[in-house]
């Protein structure tokens, strides 16, 4: 073996960046608005066939009404394919044994409280096409982060 040969890349030395993803895919993360809406829908419709696709339009505007920094994506250049939805609660209202529908007001987050202690993840999807780029787990960090800004106890879902 010579000097000037080169260990074997690791895994994570091979595997590519969430950086070098950014750079080939222009990735931003940002807060939806409602002018996101049909990316949304899409998505929604390519990940959710069997629970009937995507959530009305009304109930994104509800989300975004009530508690808009709770609701993020991650964008490709300008188009939305990746996405999280989040309400806060007062836990002790709901306990462990709640259903979604209670706990989310069927998704139009009208169970909101301003003055919870629970950030509880509504939902989160990835367009099929985006998988394998870590999009999940970036939404899992901003929601720590927002759960830590927010001073909440914890996150549930």
């Amino acid at each position: 073996m010579s000097d000037d040969s080169t260990p074997p890349a690791t895994p994570d030395e091979s595997a590519r960046s969430l950086g070098d993803l950014d750079n080939e895919n222009n990735l931003k993360l940002r807060n939806i608005v409602i002018e996101d809406y049909d990316d949304l829908a899409a998505i929604m419709n390519k990940v959710y066939p069997q629970l009937g696709g995507a959530l009305k339009k009304t109930v994104i505007q509800s989300m975004l009404e009530r508690f808009p920094e709770g609701q993020i994506c991650i964008e490709n250049n300008g188009t939305v394919v990746a996405a999280a939805f989040a309400v806060i609660v007062n836990y002790a209202e709901y306990g462990d044994n709640h259903t979604y529908e209670e706990i989310t007001g069927d998704a139009y987050i009208t169970t909101h409280d301003p003055a919870g202690d629970v950030l509880y993840g509504v939902d989160v999807f990835v367009d099929p096409a985006y998988r394998d780029m870590r999009l999940g787990r970036r939404l899992y960090r901003a929601r720590k982060d927002m759960c830590r800004n927010l001073n909440l106890k914890a996150i549930v879902a």
